[in-house]
């Protein structure tokens, strides 16, 4: 996967129970209505970026953005990472070469054509245990080792027939 992303190397891949780009509300939870997400860490020399993909139902279910290594905000005991208010991008689709969400689907309210796929917000990250939270931040750090493929039940089961 790699080798279609332009020099990036994966090094952090997980499941999300939501992403929230919205600041909390005095009111109103914070959690998502769009789902379940996919979450990954992508580094070029000193660079990171965070890509996110949500589930088909979702029309722009992109998300990327470069993300600073010392940018996670994140309480021990918790599964939940923030990042402060930051520049990330929503799209249909995901340049792979650049790691960037592309054609958004918001139109500008003014002109009536496709409005710029950047926003500004804060970005939190419920992921689904504490583990996963904390190899995340670790990732972040430039602290853990890239994400291996795990064998599940089913690849024990077919070495057996």
């Amino acid at each position: 996967m790699s080798s279609l992303s332009g020099g990036h190397t994966l090094i952090f891949s997980s499941r999300a129970h939501y992403i929230t780009t919205k600041p909390p509300s005095r009111f109103s939870g914070t959690k998502s209505n769009k789902g379940n997400a996919e979450v990954q860490l992508w580094s070029k020399g000193n660079s990171v970026r965070l890509v996110s993909r949500w589930d088909d139902k979702v029309e722009d279910k992109w998300m990327s953005m470069s993300v600073p290594r010392d940018g996670l905000a994140h309480t021990k005991d918790t599964n939940r990472a923030s990042l402060p208010k930051c520049e990330y991008d929503r799209g249909r689709k995901i340049d792979m070469a650049h790691l960037v969400a592309r054609d958004s689907r918001e139109k500008d309210e003014k002109t009536g054509k496709k409005a710029s796929s950047s926003k500004v917000g804060p970005i939190t990250i419920a992921f689904e245990s504490v583990r996963d939270r904390e190899e995340f931040a670790a990732a972040l750090e430039g602290k853990a080792a890239p994400p291996t493929m795990q064998r599940n039940a089913f690849d024990d089961l077919m070495d057996i027939v």
